[in-house]
């Protein structure tokens, strides 16, 4: 369990928008894997773009959406994280999570 603030502290963040209060329990780019407490980074990829799913991610609880592009309207009750690079968020904020004492992963 990691607060969302620690992950904003190590990715290029372009905005913030709605509860960044936020509590993490995992980390997903995988929309099938996501729950209630998950942080999703939409991820680009060649064949699928994570950005498709994030509407499948809110109904599935996610706490957190770190995306390229923000929805049209976004759930208040989550929080957004706009950056340039979604797939360079990921690698960065698993770096944060496992470098957190005490993280189950650890």
């Amino acid at each position: 369990m990691i607060k969302i603030e620690e992950i904003l502290k190590g990715i290029d963040v372009v905005s913030v928008t709605g509860k960044v209060t936020a509590t993490i329990l995992s980390i997903e780019f995988d929309s099938r894997k996501v729950t209630k407490g998950s942080l999703f980074v939409a991820v680009k990829g060649y064949k699928s773009d994570g950005h498709d799913f994030i509407d499948s991610v809110v109904k599935s609880g996610a706490s957190a959406v770190i995306c390229e592009t923000l929805p049209v309207n976004p759930d208040k009750n989550i929080c957004w994280i706009k950056t340039t690079d979604s797939a360079k968020a990921l690698g960065l904020a698993l770096q944060i999570i496992l470098e957190t004492p005490l993280h189950p992963l650890n």
